[in-house]
């Protein structure tokens, strides 16, 4: 199961299971496949469903790429740039047990008040993929290395994985959710080399 983020008449239309609190549906692969579309791949869109204007090919790669841009420009503190691309009910749970927010400006409250969160770092050894797209959202998932620099003329090297939902509304992408993790056994920074 996928979970993508989708309006209530979207998850009504495609005949999913709502969880309301959150504006999330959950989705087969094959759910969100022929959500829009029937079985020739013609669009079904109704007055209920909206219907972004290019491709799924040209809103996966640029999913992709807007993936990647948006983890280069948050662990680069561009924070503006970041709060420019999320919708106001954006949802992210970052690694830890607090790190819950349900809002845009939750996050940014977050990044305002823990500056510690994302210190000016570089980020390396990067790959990201499409898990499933539709006309209107498109979930990618990745897996990144975050390289800190420490005061003690070191460099702090963290290993992170992160899904995004994006969501399409005309030639604009939007960020919906986002779910970061460390994963099993690397929570701890390892030391690199000064």
């Amino acid at each position: 199961l996928v979970t993508a983020y989708v309006s209530e008449q979207g998850c009504i239309a495609a005949r999913n299971v709502c969880l309301r609190t959150f504006n999330l549906c959950i989705l087969t692969l094959g759910e969100v496949a022929r959500a829009n579309r029937d079985e020739n791949g013609v669009s079904m869109a109704t007055d209920d469903m909206s219907v972004a204007i290019g491709s799924v090919d040209e809103f996966e790669s640029d999913a992709l790429r807007y993936s990647k841009d948006f983890v280069h420009h948050l662990w680069a503190r561009d924070f503006s740039w970041c709060l420019n691309r999320i919708v106001k009910d954006f949802a992210w749970i970052g690694p830890n047990h607090e790190q819950i927010v349900q809002t845009r400006q939750g996050f940014g409250d977050i990044l305002s008040e823990r500056p510690g969160l994302f210190p000016r770092s570089s980020v390396t050894d990067e790959e990201y993929t499409v898990a499933v797209c539709s006309e209107s959202l498109c979930v990618t998932s990745g897996t990144y290395q975050v390289l800190t620099p420490t005061d003690n003329q070191h460099i702090d090297v963290q290993r992170y994985r992160g899904s995004f939902v994006w969501k399409r509304t005309g030639r604009k992408l939007v960020l919906v959710h986002m779910h970061v993790s460390i994963p099993a056994g690397l929570d701890d920074r390892a030391k690199g080399a000064p």
